[in-house]
């Protein structure tokens, strides 16, 4: 069989020649060279470029070269598919909304709170931790709460643990030890705890009566309980009030409950008073309490 005498490797082996002529050639005469119809090049080189073009296609993944599919021509099975990629995009976004939502709330309940408390006279010089509580209570009768600060923070044993709460704001306990991260406070509503307090109108009453006495914890009662002389005018809706030399400085003056109930000692009805005092919150369940932590 005759072979053809331009085969393509005799075309590019044409070319590289013309091209190395040209390159030898004058400024002048390159460039009208260059200026000739495109169509010459394009004869001289497309039985090479032909044959690289044609393996080119052929390894080509044709996967790479779909475009977006037009929903007017996909199957009922592909939209289905493609709707329900969707709603489950959707749904992650939404979840991921009401996170950072919660998130936003949960910071400014913090702020807040923070600004409750610093704005209590007698602070000047306290740094306020805030903590999460880890873990609540495991015995009830001397409940203690694990919080998420410790002595890698500042917080040491012994120090005040309050919360800022609508009805304001109210002693929590006391810590009782300190890990790096983490601390136990002991709760005032245990019933080994007696305080001291001040007892009198709630605001805005401005009136003068106040009295002070000792209460303590009665877990039965789920409330302190305290004996005045029944002279002396306690009487519902009264606050009690921190006023303990035991305990530091900074938490003096903070709330530690509401007179619930105020009826005659069983012991003696005639001239003393059975005086109930509860908390305003729950103190086991508390999410969030702040360590107060004196200047050093």
């Amino acid at each position: 069989m005759k072979r053809s005498f331009l085969t393509p490797g005799r075309w590019l082996a044409a070319v590289v020649l013309l091209l190395l002529v040209a390159s030898l050639l004058p400024g002048s005469v390159a460039q009208g060279v260059a200026s000739r119809p495109r169509w010459i090049v394009e004869a001289l080189l497309g039985p090479v470029t032909g044959q690289f073009t044609s393996v080119a296609a052929a390894l080509r993944s044709p996967q790479r070269l779909r475009m977006t599919p037009d929903p007017h021509r996909m199957s009922t099975e592909d939209l289905i598919e493609a709707y329900q990629q969707l709603q489950d995009e959707l749904h992650r976004a939404n979840q991921l909304i009401a996170r950072y939502e919660y998130e936003m709330d949960r910071a400014a309940e913090v702020i807040e709170q923070l600004s409750r408390i610093r704005g209590q006279s007698g602070l000047q010089g306290v740094t306020l931790v805030s903590a999460r509580v880890l873990a609540p209570p495991a015995n009830l009768r001397v409940p203690v709460l694990t919080i998420n600060q410790g002595a890698d923070q500042g917080v040491q044993e012994g120090m005040a643990v309050v919360h800022a709460g609508e009805a304001g704001l109210s002693l929590v306990g006391q810590v009782v030890d300190a890990g790096p991260r983490s601390a136990g406070v002991k709760l005032i509503t245990s019933e080994s705890v007696e305080l001291a307090v001040r007892v009198g109108p709630a605001p805005p009453d401005a009136s003068p009566r106040q009295i002070e006495a000792w209460i303590r914890w009665d877990p039965e009662a789920q409330a302190f309980i305290a004996e005045v002389q029944a002279n002396q005018g306690v009487q519902v809706g009264d606050v009690a009030r921190l006023a303990d030399d035991y305990w530091p400085r900074e938490a003096q003056g903070f709330l530690v409950g509401l007179v619930s109930e105020v009826e005659p000692d069983p012991r003696d009805p005639l001239s003393m008073r059975r005086v109930v005092i509860r908390t305003t919150h729950e103190l086991a369940r508390l999410a969030r309490v702040t360590v107060l932590v004196p200047a050093s």
